[in-house]
């Protein structure tokens, strides 16, 4: 008795083909979304740890925020070694004997890592930036304590960026857009090709945010980029560009400082 076998036809075959394609052009965006959503989460974590160190900090040093320039450190907690240490580049330092791991200081989304900070220097590195220019404030004048805010849950302290910290330049908005890495087309330091993940909006299309009561959370650009007034939340930064202390909408879009629609 002969078996008569049969095979799939190439027809059959192309159909199977074409049918596995298009379930992957499906499946591998929603896969790269729950991805990047895991790094989201542990940048979160991230910011709520660095809450945790910020309130022991102010605990222990009559709840002032922290300010410095030219200090020295020996490498210690993680972090490297350091003879000229400074409160707006160098700001994890402060932190150290309050963080359980300085790998807290390592965004999972951003390309830069934390070669720098156990060096000697943060540097221009895309991870955390800091308000410097609302709490700790530039030579001359005080750091801010906390009790002169009136809503601390309001107020930006720690927060995915581009720059180690938010030294606005002449404290306008596209010197906050530069720091941020979000500038496309205002002033010298531009993105003009387009945003990376080393930029502050890198959680599709979200920034993690540390505040001075300690809590962290998600935010919006629009959130991120609000300017309520001079010395008010969430910023309390002098903004040199909010004539009466009344800070202007953001006008944003293309051909503007800044472009959501272009965020990665």
């Amino acid at each position: 008795m002969k078996c008569n076998r049969h095979g799939f036809t190439l027809i059959e075959l192309l159909v199977v083909i074409a049918i596995i394609a298009i379930l992957a052009s499906i499946l591998f965006p929603v896969f790269a979304q729950a991805r990047e959503k895991a790094r989201s989460t542990q940048c979160l974590s991230n910011t709520r740890q660095m809450g945790n160190a910020l309130n022991m900090y102010l605990q222990d040093y009559d709840e002032t925020f922290h300010k410095g320039a030219g200090l020295r450190t020996p490498a210690q907690h993680g972090f490297g070694s350091h003879t000229a240490l400074d409160g707006w580049e160098n700001w994890p330092w402060f932190y150290g004997p309050y963080v359980k791991n300085i790998n807290i200081f390592d965004c999972p989304s951003s390309p830069d890592q934390l070669q720098n900070l156990t060096g000697s220097n943060w540097g221009n590195d895309g991870n955390y930036g800091y308000n410097y220019s609302g709490l700790t404030r530039d030579q001359g004048t005080p750091p801010r304590v906390l009790a002169e805010i009136d809503r601390p849950a309001d107020v930006f302290v720690f927060f995915d960026s581009g720059d180690p910290q938010v030294r606005a330049g002449t404290n306008n908005f596209p010197g906050l857009l530069e720091e941020l890495d979000l500038n496309l087309n205002c002033d010298a330091n531009q993105w003009n090709s387009g945003y990376t993940k080393e930029g502050a909006l890198r959680h599709q299309t979200r920034c993690n945010i540390t505040y001075a009561d300690g809590h962290a959370k998600s935010a919006a650009w629009s959130t991120l980029l609000t300017r309520n007034g001079v010395n008010q939340p969430p910023w309390m930064i002098a903004w040199s560009d909010c004539p009466g202390g009344v800070c202007p909408a953001p006008v944003v879009g293309a051909g503007r400082c800044f472009d959501p629609n272009r965020l990665p």
